[in-house]
């Protein structure tokens, strides 16, 4: 066992060498500071830099104190014993009638004195008498020996058979003692520290040597095979070994081969030995590493421009590879990383067009695997061939038992293309395109290598070799991200459902009946039965008289003057709302008079009366998108949007939302202190207070995944311009409520309310991407760019920026991240929803906490998740969590949800507005009538969009029908407010 002194060295001695003690990572080179050396010792050497060493010779007991000591390199050794005396250190007899060659009937007596080792004592048998060395002279009988029958001093003997034997001197060998043994002395072995001796013919001889021993006699040191390998990674030493030399054999998984690197083309070029390699040294026809390729065809591709290269086909396993298929060339002395998104298709048949499910079901196909377009072309052009030549190409799959056309009919075959075209233009071949097919968009990226390990290399001729290897070598990684599959599935044009939606023609007021229609009629209803009631009270009169007349066509130009000034209102409306005071309330720009107020029922709605500005806004910033096409909006993700908007005030019309309860509850019962709401320095505080609230209540809907469920309907949009402000989930509030409500202990509600509506105001211009850095501003404010990084879904994005109106919390609690130029936010969830279904994004992300992850198991079977508090663990810890890891791997280059996909949302956005445009005329709001107007305008706009004539003129019926009905009574031209 190796002997590791804790010392520094600049050089290990004595085959010894040096193992890093280093930790530190800003010293990654040991060997340039021998600071963190420490020498590894081989046996027998020990000291701080191994030079010190015992000779096993003095070592108490070696070669029994008496016999000659020999010493080696390798700190063994080995004993010269005297005669009789055999073992590593001389103790043991030697038995030399353990292999005597006494004749049958003779003893062995052991003299070492003798020759050979041994004395025979010959019995006297009957009728005959023994004598010689062996006993194998036979005395008184006719003998068939003669004096030369044995050779180099064989003796004879009869062997009792009636015949002869020879018994050879201990140097020679064979039935006549012909031969003569190398390997037998009892002096000396040719086969040097216990080397073993195999004769050859004649004086030919091998020695098998022990393993660090190497030579002909064994009388070389093979550093390499002692146990403390002078190469650190232990597989890198080589003595004598000639790479270029055909008498080694090699095995490649197998059989065995003898390599002949340069010359299995060019058989001019000479080959240099290297220390674990080879270098080829090319005649002038031929280059590449083992002279492989011929020089002309190095040229022609160079003057091409292009290089060798290996083509990856990113594929269906299921089907063939064709000469056209999509392939992607990476290059030598490179290493490429693949991303695969797949993407599937699926066709109607039938009725509804031509598809092919398999290949049963077209004429030929030839080709293993599922039915592909190509591949059926393919096989209808073999059976052309076939017809015309009476033979196949022999370049495609052809049937069995069909003549393979030869080169004598290649003018034949190619005939065939030439004269009628390409295959897919025959009328006989029907290859109509797959039911199912799957395909693969593929990104890539590449970079060169360093060859930093071959700059290690002195040797020239070594290290260009190391340079030409990694030069021609290649890296492929693929990645397939299962998560990013998309599919597109064809459907019927028109279903049943849709007949019935489409069915009216002209069939008077029902024509272009859909649901819309459905709405307009259910929603005259209301008006009329509205307007019956507060007119005519609880009493329907009976008689006709008293059932109001349909407008004179004077009472019709007094309406028309009615709408005109309802127009002028509506004129003066938008003025006052697009006023300067509701538009620096977006930036925060307010002083505490004008925002403290007694009563929580005073704090202007700051959301409602700037909404003005909100779609002014919203309007410049589709025109610039639509001018520079830097970014862009989607008709339906827009819709989502402001669907998603209206589905969040639904708990605040409900029930005045879920946080102003819980404050006033919390406020009223539980405050600390009573202090005074006009204090400015309350008033700040207040300001500051909120801020960071908001900041750790966004946080905590972020890091926890019960509450991200609640918030993720933000995120979900992958366009990020001013509408997706509009995007939330309509139970959010549920998730910052409790840390915002922290506040009711000290400040009044009056006060947090309008902090509150102020904060969420500031929020909506930040979500835009024209605006760039704001300079000074983005070190304390939370700017554009700052909330641009919060919505991205990048691995450095993830979790960072979560402030409101100050980004200074980011900064003191370590989550703040700077926008990068070099690498632009992409905006969605890191798992993106493919739908534009207002429902299921709201709610899916409670299924996957809820049941999903209460049904995954691991390999073994195992829930992950058992047990009620396991069901618990996954709802609280971090998106995407699971046992052992902390989030999802982001695979953030995810292509977009489909842009054409369909707008459902756009009739439910229409059930939205009616309902609140509903609710506005139940409470007597006198913005009923104009938002009623709105929405006629904006059914009218849908009308011409989708060229739904019939219901552009239901529409204008509904809106003068109804309002000539129900006007009520007129004064001056003014409308009378409901009562």
């Amino acid at each position: 066992m190796p002997v590791i002194y804790d010392y520094s060295c600049a050089i290990c001695n004595n085959e010894g060498y040096c193992s890093s003690t280093n930790t530190n990572p800003y010293y990654p080179d040991t060997y340039a500071n021998p600071t963190f050396c420490t020498c590894v010792c081989p046996a027998g050497y020990s000291g701080a830099c191994c030079g010190t060493y015992t000779n096993p010779c003095t070592i108490s007991g070696a070669c029994d104190t008496n016999h000659i000591c020999h010493f080696y390199p390798n700190l063994t050794y080995s004993c010269d014993c005297p005669a009789g005396k055999i073992g590593p250190n001389c103790e043991n007899d030697i038995d030399y009638c353990e292999d005597n060659k006494c004749r049958e009937h003779s003893n062995c007596t052991a003299n070492p004195l003798t020759y050979p080792g041994y004395v025979c004592d010959c019995p006297d048998v009957v009728l005959a008498e023994y004598s010689g060395v062996y006993c194998e002279k036979l005395s008184n009988q006719l003998t068939k020996c003669t004096a030369t029958y044995c050779q180099n001093g064989g003796i004879c003997f009869e062997n009792g058979l009636g015949d002869r034997d020879c018994k050879c001197l201990p140097l020679t060998y064979g039935d006549k003692c012909e031969s003569k043994n190398p390997c037998y002395s009892v002096a000396t072995n040719p086969c040097l520290h216990d080397g073993r001796c195999i004769p050859g013919s004649g004086t030919d001889y091998t020695c098998e040597c022990l393993d660090i021993w190497s030579g002909t006699n064994c009388g070389a040191y093979n550093i390499c095979n002692n146990k403390t390998n002078p190469c650190i990674n232990g597989d890198n030493c080589e003595i004598n070994i000639d790479d270029c030399g055909t008498q080694h054999a090699y095995w490649d998984g197998g059989s065995c081969f003898t390599p002949t690197y340069c010359n299995s083309v060019d058989k001019d070029a000479q080959c240099e030995d290297l220390v674990n390699g080879y270098v080829c040294q090319c005649s002038s026809d031929y280059t590449d590493t083992n002279c492989t390729m011929k020089l002309v065809v190095w040229e022609a591709i160079q003057a091409m421009g292009g290089e060798e290269g290996l083509s990856i086909f990113i594929h269906d396993p299921t089907v063939t590879v064709f000469g056209e298929s999509v392939r992607y060339t990476v290059a030598p002395g490179h290493a490429t990383s693949i991303r695969v998104t797949r993407t599937s298709y699926r066709r109607l048949d039938g009725r509804y067009g031509d598809c092919a499910k398999d290949s049963s079901e077209v004429g030929s196909y030839y080709y293993d695997g599922a039915y592909t377009t190509d591949g059926c072309l393919r096989s209808c052009y073999q059976d052309k061939v076939q017809s015309v030549c009476g033979c196949m190409d022999p370049r495609y799959p052809r049937a069995e038992n069909i003549t393979t056309c030869t080169l004598a009919m290649r003018s034949c075959v190619m005939n065939v293309t030439d004269v009628l075209g390409d295959p897919s233009n025959w009328p006989e071949c029907y290859c109509p395109l797959p039911c199912v097919e799957i395909q693969y968009d593929v990104d890539y990226s590449t970079a060169g290598f360093s060859f930093a390990e071959c700059k290690g290399i002195s040797s020239g001729s070594a290290k260009q070799a190391c340079l030409d290897a990694t030069t021609d070598a290649v890296i492929v990684e693929v990645f397939f991200p299962k998560i990013s599959q998309q599919a597109f599935v064809e459907s019927p044009k028109m279903g049943f459902t849709t007949f019935i939606g489409y069915t009216g023609g002209l069939l008077g007021c029902l024509t272009g009946v859909s649901i819309i229609t459905f709405i307009e009629f259910g929603y005259l209803f209301f008006r009329i039965c509205h307007a019956s009631a507060v007119k005519y009270g609880n009493h329907i009169k009976k008689d006709l008289e008293d059932i109001p007349a349909i407008a004179s066509p004077k009472e019709f130009i007094t309406f028309s003057q009615s709408m005109m000034e309802k127009l002028d209102e509506m004129i003066v409306t938008f003025q006052t709302h697009l006023s300067f005071t509701n538009l620096r309330r977006f930036f925060y720009i307010v002083t505490p008079s004008e925002t403290t107020f007694e009563n929580i029922e005073d704090i202007p709605d700051y959301l409602n009366i700037s909404q003005y500005w909100y779609f002014l806004f919203i309007i410049v910033d589709i025109l610039i998108s639509l001018t520079t096409n830097k970014y862009k909006y989607a008709l339906n993700d827009t819709i989502t949007s402001m669907n998603s908007g209206m589905f969040s005030m639904l708990p605040e019309a409900v029930g005045k939302g879920f946080i102003i309860p819980l404050y006033l509850y919390l406020y009223n019962n539980y405050r600390l202190f009573d202090l005074d709401i006009h204090s400015l320095w309350l008033w700040i505080f207040a300001f500051f207070a909120q801020d960071l609230a908001y900041y750790l209540a966004h946080r905590a809907v972020h890091e926890a995944g019960v509450f991200w469920s609640f918030h993720q309907m933000h995120h979900s949009s992958e366009y990020y311009n001013l509408s997706t402000a509009l995007r939330q989930g309509f139970i959010q509030d549920l998730g910052t409520s409790v840390v915002e409500c922290c506040q009711s202990f000290f400040i009044p509600p009056p006060l947090f309310l309008a902090h509150h509506r102020l904060n969420t105001l500031y929020q909506f211009w930040i979500h835009n991407q024209i605006i760039p850095k704001l300079g000074p501003l983005e070190y304390f404010l939370n700017t554009p760019s700052h909330h641009r990084v919060h919505h991205g879904r990048n691995p450095y994005c993830i979790d960072r920026n979560y402030a409101g109106v100050l980004i200074i919390w980011d900064r003191i609690f370590g989550t703040f991240e700077v926008e990068r130029e070099e690498e632009k936010p992409v905006y969605g969830l890191v798992d993106n929803v493919k739908s534009f279904n207002q429902f299921w994004l709201q709610l899916f992300e409670f299924k996957a906490l809820g049941y999903d992850k209460g049904q995954m198991k691991d390999t073994n079977g195992k829930e992950l998740f058992p047990g009620f508090f396991g069901k618990l663990k996954a709802c609280f810890g971090p998106p995407g969590f699971f046992p052992g890891v902390r989030t999802k791997q982001f695979f953030w280059w995810r292509c977009m949800v489909d842009p054409t996909e369909g707008i459902p949302q756009a009739n439910v956005l229409y059930i939205l507005a009616a309902i609140q445009i509903v609710g506005y005329y139940l409470e007597k709001d006198a913005r009923a009538v104009n938002f009623d107007i709105i929405r006629l305008l904006g059914i009218c706009f849908y009308c011409v969009q989708s060229g739904n004539v019939q219901l552009c003129g239901l529409s204008a019926f509904s809106m003068v029908f109804a309002t000539m009905f129900i006007r009520g009574p007129q004064v001056k031209g003014k409308s009378v407010k409901l009562s």
